[in-house]
């Protein structure tokens, strides 16, 4: 008699998308509910949300951009993955992370229109870029414009 190999078993977040969205909303409130976290910690959040972001809908993903954007505790490879979503998320992340730096705001400008005005919102609050990402922001902007 012949079987068939067993199923394999999925995640969680698969089988049951409601559970997801529910684990990444109260992971991500948990963890902004305290000041600091340690380096132990951020990798085990990073992880736990990494995972999960990959089944999120997109106004999940945005309440996480919102809580996250801010803080300095979050490894910096999650704001670049937000940072590089979909505007709606991209936006939040790109106008008040402190932890995105000129190379991952230059990464950002290639996302799209959408992103070029978050970066160039960023840029115009702030000096804290220097002159060779303004130079690559009009650049960029310019090859926009062009485009149209």
């Amino acid at each position: 008699m012949h079987r068939s190999p067993p199923a394999q078993p999925e995640t969680a977040a698969v089988q049951s998308p409601c559970l997801a969205r529910s684990v990444l909303r109260d992971a991500v409130d948990l963890y902004v509910a305290v000041a600091d976290h340690d380096r132990i910690e951020m990798r085990a959040f990073a992880a736990l949300v990494d995972g999960l972001l990959d089944v999120a809908r997109l106004d999940d993903r945005l309440h996480v951009a919102e809580k996250l954007a801010p803080r300095r505790d979050v490894p910096v490879e999650l704001m670049r993955r937000l940072a590089l979503d979909e505007a709606a998320v991209a936006r939040p992340v790109i106008l008040a992370s402190p932890l995105l730096g000129p190379a991952d705001l230059e990464e950002a400008l290639k996302r799209g229109p959408d992103h070029l005005r978050a970066v160039a919102t960023r840029l115009a609050r702030s000096e804290e870029h220097t002159s060779e990402l303004q130079s690559q922001f009009r650049i960029s902007y310019a090859v926009f414009c062009l485009k149209k």
